[in-house]
This record gives structure tokens, C-alpha cells and sequence, in this order.
């Protein structure tokens, strides 16, 4: 693809048998970027659900002088009571090694390898509690839990607030054993349709924006 021969900014992670992950997700941010940019859409950006952080060092190459602030309990499923609908994430949230992989993470860790520090602004807790005392508008958000409730408050937050010509990605759309699909779906028969396009993205993300 004639894309390829941009310099890309950022570079797609590679496994150790050489495949490439994520690479349409991280072409499509670069091009996102791109129409940020050329309508000079304002606004900062957001990670709901960092997991080990991959994504999040990715928005904040790209967008080295906006804030991004990152929500997550960064103590992932510890207490399953809280998520309701927990059993759509499979059976792998019950294996030990699983388990002990998610508890490695923490919002030290994930700074640790921000290219930006300055610019990133955790928001530990439960969403929508880790909320409070925020007051911004987006142009870029990511919601990436995988978790019918999270999806629906972070669109529920985080849709009003974004700018003209923003976008919001949001992860797992086409992942049929996650509530993703749903929660977004219950969203527009509440509020309206939105304007969505699916990518074929190894998450099978779906991408909203605002006109």
C-alpha cells in the first residue's frame, strides 16, 4: 500500500514469530490523526480500559502536546461482583496465570513506558467515579473493557463531550461474546443513531465520529 511508504510514526507490535498486530488499528489512529489535524479538531484524549498500556503509548506518540487521560482500576477484575456481566469475557478470567498477568499491571508500570509522562493523567477507579473533577472536551477517545455497562457509561460520558470531527474507537464491536454490540446498540435506541464505521482490526473495532 502506497501508506506504508509515509514513515509512520508508530509501528504496529510484533510478535515473536514476526507477525504483525494490530496493524490496521494503529494505520487507522495515524490516519485519524491526520483529519484531527487538518479540521483542527480540539480537544484531549481519553483510554477507557488501558489493560498493559499499548494503546494508550500509541495515542500519546501520536499526540505528544494534548492530554491523555487514562481510566482504569489498573487492578483488573479483582472483585467480579462489580462487573455484571462479567461471564462474557470467557473462561480465561478464571486461569491463574491469567489472572497473575492482570494483577502485574499498574499505573507505574504503564507511565513507565509513556513517551510523554507529562501529558498522561491516570484516573484510578471505577468509571464513572473516577470521573470526578473532570472538565474537558475530546477528540480522540478509546473504549476498550470489552463490558456491556463500561461501553454504555463511556459512551454515555464521553459522546457528548466530544468535539465536532472527533472520534471515538471502540474495541470488540464484532466480538459476538462480548456485550459491546449491545451496549451500543441499547445506547442508539436511547439516544439516537450514531455515525459508525467498523474496521476490520484484529478487535473488530467499530469507530463513531461527530459532525
Amino acid at each position: 500500500m502506497a501508506y506504508d511508504n509515509k514513515n509512520p510514526t508508530i509501528i504496529p507490535d510484533i510478535s515473536d514469530d514476526g507477525q504483525i498486530f494490530e496493524y490496521v488499528r494503529y494505520r487507522t489512529l495515524e490516519l485519524l490523526k491526520g483529519q484531527i489535524e487538518l479540521y483542527n479538531v480540539t480537544g484531549e484524549l481519553a483510554a477507557f480500559g488501558v489493560y498493559k498500556g499499548g494503546l494508550a503509548q500509541k495515542l500519546n506518540t501520536l499526540f505528544p502536546n494534548r492530554k491523555l487521560y487514562l481510566f482504569d482500576t489498573f487492578n483488573v477484575f479483582e472483585d467480579k461482583e462489580l462487573f455484571g456481566d462479567i461471564d462474557e469475557m470467557g473462561s480465561d478470567i478464571d486461569d491463574p496465570e491469567y489472572q497473575q498477568y492482570l494483577k502485574d499491571i499498574s499505573s507505574t508500570t504503564i507511565l513507565e513506558e509513556m513517551p510523554h509522562k507529562e501529558k498522561c493523567v491516570i484516573k484510578q477507579g471505577y468509571f464513572p467515579n473516577s470521573l470526578k473533577g473532570l472538565e474537558e472536551i475530546f477528540a480522540l477517545v478509546s473504549l476498550d473493557t470489552g463490558l456491556y455497562d463500561d461501553t454504555y457509561r463511556g459512551l454515555w460520558y464521553f459522546y457528548p463531550r466530544l468535539s465536532q470531527g472527533g472520534y471515538i474507537i471502540i474495541n470488540s464491536y464484532t466480538n459476538l461474546n462480548l456485550g459491546v454490540k449491545r451496549a451500543i446498540t441499547d445506547y442508539e435506541n436511547k439516544f439516537g443513531k450514531l455515525a459508525k464505521i467498523p474496521i476490520p482490526d484484529l478487535g473488530g473495532s467499530i469507530i463513531i465520529t461527530k459532525s
